[in-house]
């Protein structure tokens, strides 16, 4: 952790200033106005079947296909590490300038990867050691079994998590799914919900109806209703 402490030092006081000035603009312009999300720091270690990586290699973060962060890694008391600050989006602004909370982040290493593996939280500090398991694919999840053209595309959300591996992100339709959901495995799995047919944009909600439990594992939801 200490790589970690030493670099988020400095960046916390950065922050709490930041803040501490936007309030005291606030307070003597007397307008009305919005503060960004804070920053999501991601940090951790990176390895590639088994064995560091060089230092030097790229670890970027991606949200809805839009890269958003990038950083190199360096190697500290014998192990591939890398910390980077994921921005947060300004909704008062027509551009994107970086995430809303809740928003699912996918991480490469080098060229490699895409899997989604947590969502943004403002001001948020997670770690996340990224290995080969990361770079999986997106599981879509459609009843017409089409998915908008993705693939995988499984017509059941329990399929989907029967073929998803650990840290994989599950879309969803916003559809009435009646299904008896299990998930028994030691995998760490997000399922978002709420995708139009298509799959190009996310607007509303999907419903389990029936259960979703949890035998062994972590399931993170996003816009998932259970009845």
């Amino acid at each position: 952790m200490g790589f970690q402490n030493a670099l988020e030092t400095r960046f916390v006081k950065r922050k709490w200033l930041f803040v501490l000035l936007c309030l005291l603009f606030h307070g003597l312009s007397g307008q009305s106005w919005g503060v960004p999300a804070l920053p999501h720091t991601v940090y951790g270690n990176v390895q590639t079947n088994g064995a560091n990586v060089p230092d030097g290699t790229v670890v970027s973060t991606w949200i809805g296909g839009v890269l958003y962060g990038s950083t190199t890694t360096m190697t500290y008391e014998g192990d591939s590490v890398f910390v980077f600050h994921i921005l947060g989006d300004d909704t008062e602004t027509a551009e994107k300038e970086g995430g809303i909370p809740g928003e699912a982040m996918s991480f490469r290493v080098g060229s490699d990867g895409g899997n989604a593996s947590l969502f943004f939280v403002s001001g948020g500090s997670t770690r996340v050691n990224l290995t080969s398991d990361h770079m999986l694919s997106d599981i879509s999840v459609g009843q017409d079994e089409w998915c908008g053209g993705n693939a995988p595309c499984c017509s059941s959300i329990q399929s989907a998590i029967n073929l998803a591996s650990s840290y994989t992100l599950i879309n969803m339709s916003a559809e009435i799914y009646s299904e008896e959901v299990v998930l028994n495995g030691s995998k760490v799995l997000m399922l978002q919900g709420g995708w139009d047919p298509t799959f190009t944009a996310h607007s509303s909600s999907t419903t389990i109806y029936g259960s979703l439990t949890i035998d062994d594992g972590k399931i993170i939801v996003q816009d998932l209703v259970v009845q």
